[in-house]
C-alpha cells in the first residue's frame, strides 16, 4: 500500500483524490501531514507548476520515505474568447498580489469579462495536471505527470450548488447542466483531474 500527500489545502480537490485513491492507500491533506509551506507557483505552464510544488513538499519529508508519494495538482479553465485566460493564473485570477483569491472573487472576475465582451457563453477547457513524486519500495526517486482534460463552455452565470472553483459557471460537453447541478459522482466521472489521476493510478500499478 502507498502513502500520498495531497500538496494542497483545497479541501474540494483532496476530496476527489480521496476519492481516486483510497483504495491504493492512506491519503493526506497536506496540512493533515503536518507540512505548512507554499511554494511559489512560478512556472509558465500546469505541468511546471504542479512539479514546483509536488517537489517542494516532497523535499521536507524524512531521508526515509519509501513508498510514500506527493501528488501536486495544477490545473484551470482556459476560455477561448477570451485568449486562453485565466489558465495558469486560475486560481489567483482576482489576485492583486499573486496570491491564491477566492473561488467566489475569481468566478466574479471571470462573469465580469464575459459581460464586458458581451458574451453569454464560450467555449472552455478545464486541464489538469497532476505530478507525482517521491520513493519507490526500493528507495528510488520517481517523478512522473499526466494530464487530463474536460472540455464544454463557460456561462456569464452561476448555476448549482456542488462543487468549487468554476464548477458553477462550466458545463461540460454533452450537458446542460454546470458541474455544480450535476451529482458529485457524474461529475468525477467527467472531470479533468479525475482523468489525469486515472492515468496516475495506471502508472503506481507499474511500480
Amino acid at each position: 500500500m502507498f502513502k500520498f500527500i495531497i500538496a494542497s489545502n483545497n479541501q474540494g480537490k483532496i476530496r476527489e483524490f480521496q476519492a481516486m485513491l483510497s483504495d491504493l492507500g492512506e491519503v493526506l491533506g497536506q496540512q493533515e501531514a503536518r507540512i505548512f509551506i507554499e511554494p511559489k507557483e512560478c512556472g509558465q505552464t500546469f505541468e511546471e507548476n504542479a512539479l514546483i510544488k509536488a517537489k517542494a513538499i516532497f523535499n521536507t519529508l524524512p531521508k526515509d520515505s519509501k513508498n510514500t508519494f506527493i501528488l501536486a495538482d495544477d490545473s484551470g479553465i482556459c476560455v477561448a474568447a477570451l485568449n486562453g485566460e485565466p489558465g495558469v493564473r486560475s486560481a489567483r485570477y482576482a489576485s492583486t498580489n499573486e496570491r491564491n483569491s477566492s473561488d467566489e472573487a475569481n468566478r466574479a472576475k471571470l462573469i465580469s469579462k464575459l459581460k464586458a465582451h458581451r458574451i453569454k457563453h464560450t467555449d472552455a477547457q478545464f486541464i489538469s495536471c497532476v505530478a507525482l513524486v517521491g520513493e519507490g519500495i526500493r528507495g528510488e526517486r520517481i517523478e512522473f505527470t499526466a494530464t487530463g482534460e474536460c472540455n464544454g463552455k463557460v456561462i456569464d452565470e452561476e448555476r448549482g450548488k456542488n462543487g468549487f472553483g468554476y464548477d458553477s459557471i462550466f458545463i461540460p460537453q454533452g450537458y446542460t447542466q454546470t458541474l455544480a447541478e450535476i451529482a458529485p459522482e457524474v461529475k468525477n466521472s467527467l472531470s479533468h483531474r479525475h482523468k489525469a489521476l486515472k492515468k496516475i493510478r495506471e502508472y503506481l500499478s507499474l511500480l
